[in-house]
């Protein structure tokens, strides 16, 4: 017999999505200009594959919608390319809300401009992504924005791996709004029985910094595995 979940809200809807999606993992991955002395991550948080599911597109970008409208004052909508590109279209189109983007690879033809849409110098525009690590990424793309003279105050992301990315953004003068942290997703995974208590366990070794933890070998790989939706009633 199917074990019945209530899901609690349209976020929770999305995130009880994204491992059937293939926009979260489980098991050892290096991240992005992690350091040496740094232990594997034992989850990835691919939103890029969301691109291939457009229902769950359309969830995201209705859930954007109202989570920024109430947060943020701006003129233009920005996307970080190009994880987050396919959701902020969808806002776009669906609250009428123009975007921008900017190019994070140099365009040596045509009329070589660095933001693709049409902006006014001086116009604000709130940057959204698709996850936030340690928030390299955003200020990349804050730099072209910048130095285009448009004004950059609010950035949001879908999900915070709450590793230090807020932080760094914070001093660096911008306010960070997240719809979800990782907890978010790891708790709902947990407390409906797709993910095994030894598997928290060790994501909790790995957010304490203890780069010791013995990663289980590849004949453990069975903790890994996180119950399909299919085995689930969902209620919402």
């Amino acid at each position: 017999m199917k074990q019945e979940v209530y899901l609690k809200s349209p976020l929770e809807e999305i995130l009880w999505l994204l491992p059937d999606q293939g926009a979260f993992k489980l098991g050892p991955h290096s991240l992005k200009k992690s350091k040496i002395q740094d232990p594997p991550a034992p989850y990835y948080v691919n939103l890029r594959n969301l691109r291939s599911y457009p229902e769950t597109v359309r969830k995201m970008a209705e859930v954007f919608g109202n989570f920024i409208h109430s947060r943020a004052v701006f003129d233009k909508i920005v996307d970080v390319p190009t994880a987050a590109t396919p959701f902020v279209s969808a806002l776009s189109v669906t609250k009428s809300w123009p975007m921008i983007s900017p190019r994070m690879d140099k365009k040596e033809y045509g009329s070589g401009q660095k933001i693709d849409g049409v902006y006014e110098i001086g116009e604000r525009v709130v940057v959204i992504d698709d996850v936030l690590t340690n928030g390299e990424s955003k200020l990349e793309s804050i730099k072209i924005l910048e130095a285009e003279h448009l004004f950059v105050r609010d950035i949001v992301v879908f999900l915070d791996r709450l590793e230090g990315g807020t932080v760094e953004l914070e001093k660096a003068g911008y306010r960070v709004h997240s719809l979800c942290t990782i907890d978010d997703l790891i708790g709902l995974l947990s407390r409906t029985g797709r993910i095994t208590d030894d598997i928290v366990e060790i994501i909790s070794m790995y957010r304490s910094g203890n780069i010791r933890y013995n990663w289980p070998n590849s004949e453990s790989n069975f903790i890994y595995q996180i119950k399909p939706a299919s085995e689930f009633i969902t209620r919402t």
